[in-house]
């Protein structure tokens, strides 16, 4: 598939720092059909809360929803997600069972990102327990070698009250794998990347086969 990008931002966004007071807040991921060609939109949401700072480490609740209709798109699994955070921490654990967070890590079509939470053994994702469509996950995230006495936190950005506040999702699906970027209190925007593993064996199979075609083809009119 070729690479479709598309930039479609409601207004300028608000800073949302984080301290041990905030409110929960979300994050919502919504992929059109227009842009999938999929049976469906994709949609996941992200929902912060919780906020704790102990020492050097700021902790918080992440509720990760895949809200995709699991009727209409069964194959549509939420791979992974990542943003960037500021000030930067040396360590990062998490209590996930379906997803391993990594610190300043490659996001495949986005670039090295502070947090990334994958359900594969690198930031790429793809590991086969992806997030399916109606599940979701609970867990705690935790930042560690932050600045003594940090008390607040900018999530999905690299600079303390940023206007700009950047979450990254990634899916795949039988049809492709999709990759998308939400802006905190605007919109998103979507690239369509590259086929399924199963689909490039296909075209394969496909080529193999007229390669061979054409073989014997030629060695016939050698004859």
């Amino acid at each position: 598939m070729a690479g479709v990008a598309v930039v479609a931002f409601a207004g300028p966004a608000s800073a949302n720092l984080i301290t041990a007071n905030s409110s929960p807040f979300s994050i919502t991921d919504i992929v059109p059909t227009s842009i999938t060609g999929g049976p469906a939109p994709l949609q996941a949401t992200l929902t912060f809360s919780n906020f704790t700072f102990v020492g050097t480490t700021f902790s918080t609740n992440i509720l990760v929803q895949n809200q995709t209709s699991a009727a209409l798109f069964p194959s549509a699994r939420l791979t992974d997600f990542g943003f960037n955070t500021q000030p930067n921490a040396t360590g990062i654990s998490d209590t996930s069972a379906i997803f391993t967070t990594f610190l300043n890590s490659n996001l495949p079509s986005v670039g090295v990102v502070d947090v990334c939470a994958s359900t594969g053994p690198t930031c790429a994702g793809g590991g086969g327990g992806d997030l399916a469509p109606g599940a979701s996950n609970t867990f705690t995230l935790s930042l560690t070698g932050l600045p003594a006495g940090t008390t607040q936190v900018e999530l999905g950005a690299n600079t303390i009250n940023s206007p700009t506040e950047t979450y990254f999702f990634k899916w795949q699906t039988g049809i492709g794998s999709f990759e998308s970027s939400c802006v905190f209190g605007g919109s998103c925007g979507s690239t369509v990347q590259t086929p399924e593993p199963m689909s490039l064996a296909l075209l394969g199979v496909g080529l193999t086969g007229l390669g061979l075609i054409r073989w014997r083809s030629a060695r016939a009119n050698r004859g």
